[in-house]
């Protein structure tokens, strides 16, 4: 996140526009807003989804099983692929 910050922010930032220090901090108000809604949608909706998904006994071990294709997935690339 700091990163982000620093590769970003000062993109934004018009030394002519004002205080530097007011304008950063209006930036990350925005972006920790911003970041608060989408996460607390994606937390609220992941739950429901959970919560409606785990009453199917067929559902439960889902998570496991894709879970366990990606790291697959994963190893199969890593062993035949070439090394460059």
């Amino acid at each position: 996140m700091a990163l982000f910050v620093l590769a970003l922010f000062p993109q934004f930032v018009k030394p002519e526009a004002g205080s530097l220090v007011v304008q950063m901090l209006i930036l990350a108000t925005v972006l920790n807003g911003i970041g608060f809604v989408v996460n607390g949608t994606v937390i609220l909706l992941s739950s429901h989804i959970r919560s409606r998904a785990g009453s199917f006994p067929r559902f439960r071990k889902l998570p496991q099983y894709l879970l366990a294709t990606v790291f697959t997935g994963l190893a199969c690339s890593l062993a035949l692929g070439s090394r460059n």
